[in-house]
């Protein structure tokens, strides 16, 4: 029974520390075309666009509306005009004004139509469209215009995203596909020169994913072996993301505080301020792991995109109620001799829990201060098997977590 009853302390007192979180959960069930969605648009007019397996919505003052139903949208972009551009599989790139749509596809110039992956309007009012194994188009306004290894220094006709930095560059992300001879890294244009930027220049890795521009000028290049940001003169790469399981970084994006955010393929969402990470999983705020698109609205809500259960959103994001790796002055360490976790460098009155949980996920042991006999600054291991585990301690400031090797 005092088992029983400390578990539901414990869940309890998470609850009370994550309350101040303001999440909102839609699935198809609420209005998306599809589940399985893709891509987000925090468009001019406050909307939220949302580009799924089944068709592309908008979210506006909580409802759903439908474009191109039952297709497959890719990418979506707003231009400088306000247009709405769509890569819709099989029908390439359809460009929508607000009232008529015009589609471009192989008749009018665009290099096939088959699978447009992704889409970038630079500050010129051109449109970028990567085309699966075909390198990339631009479109001038008039006519389309196809970039691809042959005629560039792209090092893959598989263009994974495109972004433009503060002086008017454009930095293409590669795939690495040996067997395709697709070479992988990262590219910049100025419209003259290209400038090439690989694993051996730094690099984290040359299997690029997505890019991003932050507000301080860094290019950040997400990979498939983590991550990388270069400041204009140097490349400081990171190759795990903070806690997070999973490297594979699908999307980078800036909340209005200046925080990065990673979102990966399975292992979660993980936030970067200055040097400190922070976490977010499907065990603490998301449904998820299988991040696709993260995207900030014009109210500084964070939105995200899942590759399998529809779409979230934090209000008003506050870190202070999500995991962050320990204070430096913290130390958390194992006692083999008493058979217990213990830790140094925290006043005992601002501990409220101790948790050690297995790489799986598993809790295996716990304490938590529900009065003053009971000591949180220790939790037991017993005969526990030796190995690597998961650190959460709960502070009255906040949810931190480390990792530690019991032996």
């Amino acid at each position: 029974m005092q088992k029983i009853t400390l578990s539901l302390l414990l869940a309890l007192l998470f609850m009370q520390v994550h309350a101040q979180e303001k999440w909102s959960h839609f699935t198809s069930k609420n209005g998306l075309e599809s589940s399985e969605t893709r891509v987000l648009l925090s468009s001019s007019d406050g909307s939220i666009w949302i580009g799924t397996l089944q068709g592309a919505n908008q979210y506006k003052d909580g409802n759903f509306e439908t474009k191109f139903k039952s297709e497959f949208v890719e990418d979506i972009v707003q231009d400088q005009t306000g247009d709405l551009w769509f890569a819709v599989s099989g029908m390439g790139v359809i460009q929508w004004d607000g009232t008529n749509t015009t589609n471009h596809n192989s008749s009018n110039g665009l290099t096939g139509a088959g699978e447009i992956t992704s889409l970038f309007a630079d500050s010129k009012q051109r449109i970028w469209a990567s085309n699966w194994s075909k390198g990339v188009d631009m479109f001038d306004g008039k006519q389309w215009k196809n970039f691809n290894k042959s005629n560039s220094k792209l090092r893959s006709d598989v263009i994974t995203d495109i972004v433009e930095d503060n002086n008017g560059d454009l930095w293409f992300g590669c795939e690495k596909a040996p067997a395709f001879n697709n070479l992988g890294g990262v590219v910049r244009y100025d419209g003259t020169t290209w400038t090439v930027y690989q694993a051996s220049d730094d690099l984290v890795d040359d299997d690029v994913r997505c890019l991003y521009v932050d507000k301080k000028h860094n290019l950040w290049v997400g990979t498939s072996k983590g991550v990388s940001m270069f400041d204009g003169s140097q490349w400081t790469s990171y190759s795990t993301i903070g806690l997070l399981t999973d490297s594979r970084v699908m999307t980078i994006t800036e909340d209005l505080r200046g925080r990065i955010w990673f979102g990966t393929l399975s292992g979660g969402v993980a936030v970067l301020d200055g040097n400190q990470w922070s976490e977010i999983t499907a065990d603490n705020g998301l449904v998820s792991n299988k991040v696709a698109d993260i995207v900030r609205d014009k109210e500084g809500s964070m939105w995200f995109a899942y590759f399998d259960k529809g779409i979230s959103k934090l209000e008003s994001p506050d870190l202070h109620a999500l995991s962050t790796v320990l204070p430096t002055e913290v130390r958390v360490y194992p006692i083999p001799q008493k058979q217990i976790i213990s830790m140094e460098g925290v006043d005992a009155d601002e501990v409220r829990a101790l948790r050690l949980v297995s790489m799986n996920g598993q809790t295996c042991s716990f304490s938590i201060r529900s009065n003053d006999e009971i000591n949180a600054m220790e939790v037991p291991v017993g005969d526990l098997p030796s190995g690597i585990y998961v650190v959460e301690l709960v502070l009255s400031s906040g949810r931190h977590v480390t990792k530690i090797l019991l032996e």
